[in-house]
């Protein structure tokens, strides 16, 4: 902690599967967990969209309309790198 260096985890439970980041980050350069908030928590529950688990298991094998282990919300954005792993972007405008 003397260097300002800290690790935030992040774990979303999906249908029995489990989707799990770890982010190191430093606070003492103005850098935060990406989904901490303005709080740090030891644990927080968020409820999230009704998801179908035959719809989740389906897209599992099939990898289509994409991967949910890879990318929950189809944006493009790995779950590893996507902040609202659940919630895809809305489009940007033309």
């Amino acid at each position: 902690m003397t260097t300002g260096e800290a690790t935030c985890s992040r774990q979303i439970l999906v249908c029995g599967d489990s989707v799990r980041t770890d982010r190191r980050y430093n606070f003492n350069r103005g850098e935060r967990c990406p989904w901490g908030g303005e709080r740090a928590a030891i644990a927080h529950r968020e409820d999230g969209m009704p998801v179908c688990c035959d719809e989740w298991e389906r897209a599992k094998v099939s990898k289509s309309p994409c991967d949910p282990l890879a990318d929950a919300d189809c944006d493009g954005i790995p779950n590893d790198e996507d902040v609202e792993t659940l919630n895809a972007a809305p489009p940007s405008p033309r």
